[in-house]
């Protein structure tokens, strides 16, 4: 079997290579951010969880439901970034703005869609939203390094099992 370009297609084997390279480095980080974003909604989740299951029980705590309100605020100004919550029908994209999850998709779209290398303003875009995902990455990592450290150190403090992220192994400080 031999496989070779489309006599249609006038783009070089390079170009395409080229194209690929860019498509999987956009890939990567929309595999990235939402794997960050879906880290942070299980927090939120395991969080409010916590808080709930303790008020089943008839043992509310104060502290721990502050704890876990105030961490909830700062993951959602973090998620609202990353995505645009309030967009909930087909109409709703044309009264919200996209965020980056919706750019970088877009992005991702646009190198792929045909068989001609990426354009450089593909690359300018890329380059331009490289910061902010970075930024993003980092603002997350504050809050799990901050204040879900410090919520979990509440809630051991009440033998209750500690939020946990995916892949991360339970342990006495986290």
């Amino acid at each position: 079997l031999e496989v070779r370009l489309s006599p249609n297609v006038s783009t070089t084997v390079a170009e395409l290579e080229e194209q690929h390279k860019l498509a999987t480095e956009v890939a990567a980080a929309i595999e990235s951010l939402f794997g960050t974003l879906g880290d942070l909604r299980d927090v939120k989740a395991q969080s409010k969880d916590i808080v709930a299951r303790m008020k089943k029980a008839g043992e509310e705590n104060e502290e721990i439901a502050d704890a876990a309100e105030a961490l909830d605020e700062k993951l959602t100004e973090i998620e609202e970034q990353i995505t645009q919550v309030k967009s909930k029908s087909r109409q709703d994209p044309i009264n919200f703005p996209p965020m980056i999850d919706n750019q970088l998709t877009t992005l991702y779209s646009y190198v792929v869609m045909a068989d001609y290398p990426p354009t450089a303003g593909a690359y300018e875009r890329f380059d331009d939203l490289r910061p902010d995902l970075a930024s993003l990455k980092s603002q997350f990592d504050e809050v799990v390094a901050g204040d879900l450290m410090a919520f979990n150190q509440l809630v051991s403090g009440l033998n209750l099992p500690p939020v946990i992220l995916a892949g991360t192994p339970a342990t006495e400080d986290r």
